[in-house]
């Protein structure tokens, strides 16, 4: 009664004991649901800013267009779920239109993240649980040194490798938004796909060793029945 019970798949032993499909679905899970509460976030936040734009008037809200049109002239325009837009008809004919994000540009960008993230995260995680599944079929039982290191340089491999093409998007994302400069050093994504590889080229060594060393059961030495002796009286 006194202590604090936890949710069955919340227990730290549960969470140890589950398999990599469960993971993946488990993360990928919470990653989606992270990103759409993020979604749901931005068009409150739109909609709030919005109204408040509107409360304010053009004249405050759009302050920018003043010296091209009247506030009269001005209109505040909804551009949910990314804040508004004050759309102005000029007295030379013309046009005019300013954004205000007001942050939503911030949330939409890591909604756009966690859904990607969650994705990469269920395929790399289910090529895991491939790559572990067909290292087992290939080791036949043989247990050691090297085929625990087979097992995890390849598992590791196959999630770290969709990890690579986001920290690409990344980089390209942020280099284009910020006048060539990035959040990565250049070329890191490239060169961490090329990790990859090598451990994946290792595991496949590693491979390669633990089949040609025997198996655990053909190391053990033959045991020679025992003799049955009778005793006559």
């Amino acid at each position: 009664m006194g202590g604090e019970r936890k949710i069955g798949w919340l227990r730290p032993r549960t969470l140890r004991h589950l398999t990599l499909l469960q993971a993946a679905s488990l993360l990928s899970g919470l990653g989606l649901a992270t990103a759409f509460l993020l979604g749901a976030l931005q068009s409150v936040w739109s909609f709030a800013v919005t109204i408040h734009a509107r409360s304010r008037g053009p004249a405050e809200a759009c302050s920018d267009l003043l010296s091209d049109a009247r506030s009269h002239e001005i209109t505040i325009v909804s551009r949910a779920p990314s804040g508004y837009a004050c759309e102005a008809n000029l007295a030379s004919g013309g046009f005019a239109v300013q954004e205000h994000f007001a942050g939503t540009s911030v949330l939409f960008i890591l909604a756009i993240a966690a859904a990607v993230a969650s994705i990469l995260v269920f395929v790399g995680l289910v090529g895991a649980a491939i790559a572990k599944a067909v290292v087992t079929k290939l080791l036949d039982g043989r247990t050691g040194r090297a085929s625990s290191w087979a097992m995890g340089l390849l598992i590791a491999a196959c999630f770290l490798t969709p990890c690579t093409f986001l920290a690409q998007y990344a980089q390209w994302y942020s280099a284009s938004n910020s006048g060539g400069s990035s959040v990565f050093p250049s070329g890191f994504p490239f060169f961490a796909f090329l990790g990859c590889l090598a451990l994946a080229v290792l595991a496949v060594g590693m491979i390669i060793v633990a089949r040609l060393s025997p198996k655990e059961r053909d190391r053990r030495p033959a045991v020679c029945p025992r003799p049955i002796t009778r005793t006559t009286h």
